[in-house]
């Protein structure tokens, strides 16, 4: 962590908190934002950070605090939810042997985004989910005549369009109208070669 320069990025990275404590600098600003704050490394070499090499780190600049609570809070839910692994919880040894290592995938997942970004990798980020899915407790689970069919299943199928949407846009398709759209197909056009337009005149 000393040899990459990492204790130097989350020390300048932490300077950032107080800029915007509550509602962060805005998701996807962190490299610029940084760029303005950040002395040179070396003897005045110029480097690009593109993020602060840890996800909650990262959240809290970006999102704010406000943020970062919230994640924390759902990260103690869902390990709430993971249950007792003990014999006498009513499930099998296998079972419990299975959410056990898991539930220890999930823990280190979420030790390692302390000083790497393992959450902000899609790959990495599914496969925990995964786990997370894995670990719960059977008893934990909502039971299917506790809540109304057609308001479980219109939620579900909000946050499955929420999901691929975002997955989406962050793969670079302006799939969603908004400025972050617009902006895209801006760049998009730059981007494209000209056409070469000819224009003929018609005989009378």
């Amino acid at each position: 962590m000393s040899s990459d320069g990492r204790i130097k990025i989350f020390q300048q990275s932490l300077a950032l908190i107080p800029q915007a404590p509550f509602i962060g600098v805005g998701l996807g600003n962190f490299e610029p934002v940084y760029a303005l704050h950040k002395t040179a490394s070396g003897d005045g070499m110029i480097t690009r950070t593109a993020h602060p090499e840890s996800d909650w780190l990262w959240l809290g600049i970006e999102g704010g605090l406000l943020a970062l609570a919230a994640a924390f809070t759902a990260g103690y839910f869902i390990w709430k939810g993971f249950g007792r692994w003990k014999k006498s919880d009513g499930s099998g040894r296998r079972d419990r042997r299975l959410r056990a290592a898991a539930g220890i995938g999930v823990a280190l997942l979420f030790l390692q985004a302390f000083v790497d970004t393992p959450l902000h990798t899609l790959g990495l980020a599914t496969f925990g989910a995964l786990l997370a899915g894995l670990a719960w407790h059977p008893a934990k689970r909502l039971a299917a005549n506790l809540s109304v069919p057609i308001l479980r299943y219109t939620a579900s199928g909000i946050c499955l369009f929420s999901g691929f949407a975002w997955m989406a846009v962050g793969s670079g398709e302006a799939v969603l109208p908004g400025a972050f759209s617009a902006r895209m197909q801006l760049e998009s056009a730059r981007r494209s070669p000209p056409l070469a337009i000819k224009l003929t005149r018609s005989r009378p």
